[in-house]
């Protein structure tokens, strides 16, 4: 048996923990999905779907505590902001299409 990782990078997964919704006058708009990445690489301008809706929209930007990052891949702890103004709650999740 080969085992060389326990980490899928192909398919990418984001169950969402919390909504990220400040209520700061410099943010007024933001609104960012965190949780745990649990597969896939995910990068600004990638297309992913929301389930279950199955909505499509792309990757805005990632975000962690300690600012903005390229790319976000297992077993990362990051927000996620989306290009579109979807329904996205605690529970769902991203993927890809």
């Amino acid at each position: 048996m080969y085992i060389s990782s326990d980490r899928n990078l192909i398919d990418p997964r984001l169950p969402v923990q919390w909504v990220v919704r400040p209520q700061a006058t410099s943010v007024p708009d933001y609104r960012g999905y965190a949780g745990r990445v649990a597969g896939g690489v995910f990068r600004p301008g990638d297309e992913v779907m929301v389930l279950p809706s199955g909505l499509v929209t792309t990757v805005a930007g990632i975000d962690t505590f300690a600012g903005p990052i390229d790319e976000a891949y297992p077993p990362m702890s990051v927000t996620i902001r989306l290009a579109d103004d979807v329904d996205v709650s605690r529970g769902t999740s991203s993927a890809a299409p």
